[in-house]
């Protein structure tokens, strides 16, 4: 269960990195979602990637 909700972020997380470019997007990643927003904001932005 563990691992396939793992996959699903990483595979909606790339689909959100390479909408923004690739590099914009790990940039993205390392400042806003490490940057204090912690795992809730991770799957929020996640969700808003769609």
């Amino acid at each position: 269960m563990k691992k396939a909700l793992l996959l699903t972020f990483s595979l909606l997380f790339w689909l959100h990195a390479e909408r923004n470019g690739f590099y914009l997007g790990l940039n993205f990643a390392e400042g806003s979602y490490i940057q204090g927003q912690g795992s809730i904001g991770e799957k929020a932005s996640a969700i808003n990637a769609f």
